[in-house]
């Protein structure tokens, strides 16, 4: 089980960092720890521990910062960067070599499917991190610092609200990954 915690975190970790270059992506995995040889045991579990009420749960946080310099009386943006903080929790079935093989199996192609519907949550918060940090690359010199500190968060606020609605339609869309089987017993 902490070979696999180990493991799954360095993949969620490098498919993160590839996927925004720009950005300084953290990406944090916690487990809850469930326990049985039948699928409703699991069932029972998940739906008593799981986090908010859900099998599973990702959570982001974006930061962006820059810097100013003036040059020929204007002021404009020098250095951009951004940071995402990704925080998913996952059911650990930390007994699973006590089930049968088909049990085994079925878990398996749903928690296949589950890691991958969080992952699509944890992309929103890179793609907003990407997006903020490039808008702010190009935003245009000004008459004063304060000028480009308003426009430059404003942009940034904007591109945020924009990628959490398109995340907020996300779970009803896919129907929380049910539709990419990732429900359990099924």
């Amino acid at each position: 089980p902490l070979k696999f915690r180990v493991v799954l975190a360095s993949v969620l970790l490098v498919f993160a960092t590839s996927a925004c270059s720009e950005a300084q992506v953290d990406v944090s995995v916690e487990y809850y720890d469930i326990r049985g040889d039948r699928a409703s045991e699991l069932r029972h579990q998940m739906n008593r521990k799981g986090p908010r009420g859900f099998d599973a749960y990702a959570s982001w946080y974006v930061r962006w910062r820059y810097d100013h310099r003036r040059s020929a009386g204007r002021c404009e943006i020098s250095e951009v960067s951004t940071s995402v903080k990704v925080e998913i929790t996952l059911p650990r079935w930390v007994d699973e070599d006590h089930a049968d093989d088909a049990l085994r199996q079925r878990w398996q192609r749903y928690y296949t499917a589950l890691v991958e519907h969080e992952n699509g949550h944890r992309d929103f918060g890179i793609r907003a991190a990407r997006e903020i940090e490039g808008a702010l690359a190009r935003v245009e010199p000004r008459s004063s610092c304060e000028a480009v500190t308003q426009a430059a968060n404003r942009i940034g606020k904007r591109i945020l609200a924009g990628i959490v609605a398109e995340e907020k339609a996300y779970d009803p869309d896919t129907n929380h990954g049910m539709n990419d089987r990732a429900v359990f017993p099924f």
